[in-house]
């Protein structure tokens, strides 16, 4: 439930909001649903808040900028150096992240896999000592008859004219 929208000045985040009216009747209807969501420019929920008495919502203004405009015109020039600059120092970073995080599951796995095998040697041993005390009977499997069954089932049929 909203009762209005606003985009933010950058045009990445929108926000749903539920105001509750000032005053008459309709102040009451609102006033339990009061609040805003935050989205982000894919439909991705961001934060939800909700707010007794909330009146009004606005973006905070952007400031005035303090670079020249020559500034402004050598940044808008290198933009492309930046870009692949930067580009080339985040394809790093994330290479790393996913070396370290390939690292933490190769060595959960090499875990596991040690864990297995000290515990199958264990089980091994178990029933070596329950063979050793007649414990642990070997199974015959002659004694038994090895049964196949299959099972048709019809389940519809259409029959189309060959013209």
């Amino acid at each position: 439930m909203c009762n209005e929208f606003k985009w933010d000045p950058s045009g990445r985040i929108v926000a749903t909001i539920v105001t509750q009216p000032m005053f008459g009747s309709v102040a009451m209807k609102y006033q339990l649903e009061n609040g805003y969501n935050l989205w982000s420019f894919q439909g991705q929920p961001l934060r939800k808040e909700k707010m007794e008495h909330f009146y009004q919502f606005l973006w905070r203004p952007r400031p005035k900028t303090t670079l020249t405009e020559d500034e402004i015109a050598k940044v808008t020039r290198g933009i492309k150096g930046y870009m692949a600059r930067y580009g080339k120092e985040d394809e790093i970073r994330r290479k790393r992240m996913e070396a370290a995080a390939n690292k933490e599951k190769i060595e959960a796995l090499t875990n596991f896999r040690n864990l297995v095998e000290r515990r199958t040697a264990e089980c091994a041993e178990l029933d070596k000592e329950r063979k050793r005390l007649g414990l642990l009977l070997e199974e015959d499997d002659s004694g038994f008859e090895i049964m196949e069954e299959e099972e048709e089932q019809f389940v519809s049929e259409r029959v189309e004219p060959f013209f």
